[in-house]
């Protein structure tokens, strides 16, 4: 017993879920392990808001649909929240005090769970208020533990989010793809993945490329300054 206590204790200090904590919503271990890869994925979702916008937010309103709302996705939002804060507070963001760190911030948190889910067995549905902006990100689990990001900035897209993601708008038009991989190259730097998605044509694209390396801030800048590149963002998570 005091070693299991023990190791709990010193679980929490380092802001991982400890079963039955006294500050999280209840858990079992059966439903930890079902939640472990929708937590991996919360926490990463989280985590693109403050890398991709600089204006601060003042509501975020997450919902979860289809088979995942079955469970205490409270734990899930805790998730959500050390992920997005943690690139924006000085203090150690944890599945603990993520919900009163967003109070801290200002931040209406709101939860809603729902039977829709379209062609998904699970979602994971961010809605983030800035001011009169509102940001759109989604994300499932295929199987047992293959997160995607399936939503960025109202963009459908397929991402496994890795260490490393470069996104950037680009007009939507031929010769973009091919250009970009051959900067990268030049760099030195592989490409994992590249997806493309727009709304509709002739409008804005969106890139989300993973690589398996930092990009240099000299690469990043060469791209920015590309003709037809309206943005460009290097995540980590």
């Amino acid at each position: 017993m005091g070693i299991s206590v023990a190791k709990e204790v010193m679980e929490a200090l380092h802001g991982m879920i400890v079963e039955n904590a006294v500050n999280l919503p209840t858990v079992e271990k059966g439903e930890l392990n079902i939640l472990k890869p929708y937590m991996e994925l919360s926490e990463k979702m989280g985590k693109l808001y403050y890398q991709i916008n600089k204006t601060s937010v003042n509501k975020i309103e997450i919902i979860y649909s289809g088979e995942v709302a079955k469970y205490n996705v409270r734990i899930l939002t805790h998730s959500y929240l050390r992920g997005l804060l943690s690139s924006v507070s000085d203090r150690n963001i944890n599945n603990v005090n993520s919900y009163y760190v967003a109070h801290d911030f200002g931040i209406d948190v709101v939860e809603a769970t729902s039977n829709e889910c379209g062609n998904y067995t699970s979602l994971i549905r961010v809605k983030v208020y800035s001011g009169n902006q509102v940001r759109t990100f989604a994300g499932t689990v295929f199987g047992i533990n293959d997160i995607r990001i399936t939503e960025i900035s109202g963009y459908m897209i397929d991402v496994v989010p890795e260490k490393y993601l470069l996104l950037l708008n680009n007009k939507d038009k031929p010769g973009y793809v091919g250009r970009i991989g051959t900067m990268l190259g030049n760099a030195d730097i592989n490409i994992a993945t590249m997806r493309v998605s727009r709304n509709r044509r002739g409008e804005a694209a969106l890139m989300a490329i993973t690589v398996d390396d930092l990009v240099p801030e000299d690469v990043l800048n060469g791209i920015n300054n590309m003709d037809g590149i309206e943005n460009t963002k290097f995540i980590m998570f």
